[in-house]
């Protein structure tokens, strides 16, 4: 029998964990690599690293000036509580920049701040298709415009 080399690993069916907060103070760290879409029902999920984040409103707005690429700490500071008996869950989001890069001027900050003309108008002949109550419903759950696509293409198919 031939000899080989040690085994590698060519593809993993396993799915990128997503990540559940449970210690006040406890840091996600790495390289944001972007949102990822798991199900159009519900907000994308940003990934740090190799971990995937549930992306809560603050986590969202905070990723919205943050380029791919950019190194981030995601720091849980436990919950707050609000009216009616309700808590949210209370965040610090921290990045940094690779080198040489000024925030805003790299290619990726520049390609997620302007989504391409085809994206706007694709999106504008699906949101044409529902009630204003709808779109504004969609726009508000889902700041991503890829994923606002998606999800209004998941209500036409319904």
């Amino acid at each position: 029998m031939p000899q080989f080399q040690p085994r590698q690993k060519a593809v993993s069916s396993g799915q990128t964990p997503i990540h559940k907060f449970t210690t006040k103070g406890e840091v996600v760290e790495g390289v944001f690599k972007g949102r990822k879409q798991l199900n159009p029902a519900y907000r994308p999920l940003v990934q740090v690293g190799d971990v995937l984040v549930t992306a809560t409103t603050r986590i969202e707005e905070a990723f919205e000036t943050i380029p791919v690429g950019a190194y981030v700490w995601i720091t849980w500071n436990g919950k707050i509580e609000i009216k009616g008996g309700k808590t949210l869950n209370d965040f610090d989001v921290d990045f940094a920049l690779p080198e040489g890069e000024v925030t805003g001027s790299g290619p990726a900050t520049q390609a997620a701040a302007a989504p391409s003309d085809a994206l706007k108008a694709e999106y504008e002949v699906l949101a044409a298709g529902v009630s204003p109550a709808v779109r504004k419903a969609v726009e508000s759950m889902f700041p991503d415009l890829t994923a606002r696509i998606a999800k209004l293409k998941a209500l036409a198919a319904a």
